[in-house]
């Protein structure tokens, strides 16, 4: 009827991709690094009625080599993560060509920091919401992508000073020492702003043009905002 139930599981690299590997002169240049790899499962519920629907999936993500994709080792080796998150999306049609959602995703990961100088990690929280809404041709969302928003790491933490002991001599006295904890919040959050409008110019031929305006991109202040502006006209041979 109206329900629907699934499962999955995943496995592939993470790798370090940017907006730019679109572009297909960069593309033919660059290799993506890989960082680490990733292996999980995803169960799903869904129900879909003539104006509501929902759908919630629960997972675990595994990953070697990385921690909630950035890369660490040697010194500073962060360890393996290990995820389990829920996600949840909920639609409301209040007439036939037009739409409205709210996506939330809530996340936790442990890890094992094994690093000289990490001497320990706490759990990590982390969420993304988003709301959009689909009206005839337009579409707009605001969001807040994926970000930890609790969570520290350990690290040894020594004070020293430089003591005069006479005729030109100098040594090194400790002064204070203790483990240190360090927030891995972000202090700013980004925030995305997305438009597009699509029309369809005949039987094979349609374009789109669309926009994203990022606050805070990649949840720091030190380099601005950012603004994209993109355009697409796709033709297909009616053959």
């Amino acid at each position: 009827g109206r329900w629907s139930f699934g499962a999955r599981a995943f496995s592939g690299s993470v790798t370090d991709e940017t907006m730019l590997d679109n572009d297909p002169t960069i593309s033919s240049q660059y290799m993506p690094a890989q960082l680490g790899l990733m292996q999980g499962a995803q169960s799903s519920v869904a129900w879909h009625g003539d104006k509501f629907g929902f759908n919630t999936s629960v997972g675990a993500a595994f990953e070697s080599d990385t921690l909630l994709g950035a890369l660490s080792g040697g010194l500073l080796d962060m360890g393996n993560g290990n995820t389990i998150y829920v996600d949840s999306e909920f639609s409301f049609s209040p007439a036939d060509d037009v739409t409205f959602k709210l996506r939330s995703t809530f996340a936790r990961t442990t890890t094992n920091a094994t690093g000289q100088f990490i001497l320990g990690m706490s759990e990590l929280n982390s969420n993304a919401f988003a709301f959009g809404v689909d009206a005839g041709n337009f579409s707009f969302s605001v969001s807040s992508p994926l970000a930890v928003t609790d969570g520290y790491l350990q690290y040894p933490y020594a004070e020293y000073e430089i003591v005069n002991n006479g005729d030109n001599e100098y040594e090194l006295n400790i002064v204070d020492t203790h483990i240190e904890n360090l927030s891995l919040r972000p202090d700013n959050r980004e925030v995305r702003f997305s438009g597009a409008y699509r029309h369809n110019f005949g039987e094979f031929t349609d374009g789109a043009i669309g926009f994203i305006y990022r606050v805070h991109p990649n949840n720091t202040d030190e380099f601005g905002n950012e603004s994209i502006f993109m355009m697409k006209m796709t033709h297909r041979l009616g053959i």
